[in-house]
């Protein structure tokens, strides 16, 4: 294990719990966080490599995007010039933004001057025309074409010493490709119409397409780039990194806005599950439409604060939903709030990285306790396993009476302006107390719950305040859907306008008999 750590700090629990299998450990990752704590701490330069990395800003650099980051540093480094490299992959998943951060890491690490430059071009700018395109990719000399009044120098003359990133190079021609591949083979080029001696430059090529190689690039020039990097489409990367993207985009947002965002759980859930064929770039343009619409309608009401609720999502569903390992529904369930508050993590909410990976953890450790159920019916009786003692050792527990429950709903709306159930509300006075009892306020706490405050509408409006006790059962969902800002669910609508099919009341004695008649079965002889 300390091997691992040494070779590579940021390892997560996880990750270091995999490799450890890997290398024939059976091991549980509740023991590897024990035996984790107990070794010595990193020296300080490993330990900031986490927030030095030039790639650190890419979401998922060191987890879903590790492979293709490896893959980056490896270009960039190999002496004398680095090497050639291709990004493909669908529109929108990053590819531009890579390779800054290639280009970046080459001038931090040395690789490249500090003044090298970075020249972008999108060649689908001019693939209407092969001759101007190749034209400004070379340049050209005075009279090489009808309109070259005088002679002009191209991106690869200001490319030198520095890198020329050609996004879309499927749509160079063929012509070109033989000139670019020209110069990556003797790092020499001409500009069109020159008949005299090739221009040396020293260039790093990084192109870029959409496209298959295979059937949209020459086969010599591809035999130039011997590094490809494949950039994975959103539906393929971790749910957790999908949902660091769409926290990013809203607080960008919040910041343009300059008001107070808040985004319902639904409006999250619709964004972490919809189908997005055009990745992180249409994930942004879609998120920048409601929050268009959003404050439009806080404009109107004048409250300053903008409220992404789900209708404003719902029609990205028509596209169809994307399958999910986990069931998102049953456990996402916070609102995000920008700009943060005070007590907020970093991130903005208490993460999805931890939230999912607790539910991984769950998820294996449920091969245990079906496991321990086997035993049962076997032989009678189970013994629990250490981890599982060690786990009971730290177990706090606690209650909280109707008065403290009501009072957490009533201080966390109050505060927020969010809306919890009364089973929630219990886990929190209980965690409040917890923190009271031990002293214990560092410790990062996520607090689950897959009830609903339309479970308890009654309890939990009565909480807020007691005016709501007059209103009947529908009046009150209809007051939590208004203030709390959310829909009714469509399972109380149904019941609205559903027929009564029994009206018949009875005490617990009466139960049994009252059933059977129901249900036209003979009743129990006296």
């Amino acid at each position: 294990m300390k091997a691992l750590l040494q070779s590579e700090p940021s390892l997560s629990d996880r990750a270091l719990t995999a490799q450890l299998k890997e290398n024939g450990y059976e091991i549980s990752r509740f023991l590897v966080k024990e035996l984790r704590e107990t070794l010595p701490t990193l020296p300080a330069k490993a330990a900031a490599s986490l927030e030095t990395d030039i790639f650190s800003c890419m979401i998922g650099w060191d987890e879903g995007l590790k492979a293709q980051v490896h893959q980056a540093k490896a270009a960039m480094s190999y002496p004398p010039n680095g090497l050639n490299t291709l990004i493909i992959g669908p529109s929108g998943t990053g590819k531009t933004f890579l390779a800054e951060n290639m280009y970046r890491y080459a001038v931090k690490q040395g690789f490249l001057a500090s003044n090298a430059p970075f020249i972008a071009f999108n060649c689908a700018d001019y693939a209407e025309n092969p001759q101007l395109l190749n034209s400004q990719l070379f340049g050209y000399v005075k009279g090489a074409f009808s309109g070259a009044g005088e002679s002009r120098d191209g991106l690869v003359s200001r490319a030198d010493g520095g890198i020329l990133f050609l996004d879309e190079i499927h749509r160079l021609s063929s012509e070109g490709q033989e000139m670019l591949f020209y110069l990556l083979d003797k790092g020499a080029y001409r500009r069109l119409g020159d008949s005299g001696p090739a221009r040396k430059v020293s260039v790093r090529l990084i192109a870029a397409t959409t496209s298959s190689p295979e059937s949209a690039l020459l086969l010599t020039f591809r035999r130039r780039i011997p590094i490809v990097i494949s950039m994975p489409a959103l539906v393929d990367r971790p749910l957790a990194e999908r949902f660091a993207v769409i926290n990013g985009i809203f607080s960008k947002e919040q910041e343009k806005i300059d008001r107070r965002l808040i985004v319902e759980a639904d409006t999250v859930r619709t964004l972490l599950q919809y189908d997005c064929p055009g990745n992180i770039g249409q994930l942004q343009s879609d998120i920048q439409v409601c929050c268009a619409s959003a404050f439009l309608e806080s404009l109107s009401r004048q409250d300053g604060v903008v409220y992404i609720r789900s209708e404003l999502v719902e029609h990205l569903l028509s596209a169809g939903l994307v399958p999910r390992p986990l069931e998102i529904e049953s456990w996402y369930c916070h609102q995000l709030t920008f700009p943060l508050q005070e007590d907020q993590e970093p991130e903005g909410m208490p993460g999805l990285d931890t939230i999912y990976d607790q539910m991984r953890q769950t998820m294996e450790e449920s091969v245990d306790a079906n496991a321990l159920l086997s035993e049962v019916t076997t032989n009678g009786k189970y013994e629990i396993t250490p981890e599982m003692k060690a786990q009971l050792n730290d177990f706090y527990g606690n209650y909280a009476d109707g008065d403290e429950t009501a009072g957490t709903i009533r201080a966390l709306y109050e505060k927020t302006g969010y809306i919890i159930d009364t089973h929630t509300a219990v886990a929190t006075a209980v965690w409040e107390k917890y923190r009271k009892d031990t002293g214990d306020t560092a410790t990062k706490t996520v607090i689950v719950s897959t009830a609903s405050p339309f479970k308890f509408t009654r309890s939990v409006m009565g909480a807020i305040d007691s005016r709501y006790d007059a209103m009947s059962d529908f009046e009150l969902a209809d007051e939590l859907g208004r203030i709390g800002n959310r829909k009714v669910p469509a399972a109380i609508e149904e019941i609205r306008n559903a027929a009564v099919l029994h009206d018949t009341v009875c005490g617990t004695d009466e139960m049994r008999q009252t059933v059977k008649k129901i249900l036209g079965l003979p009743a129990d002889e006296a």
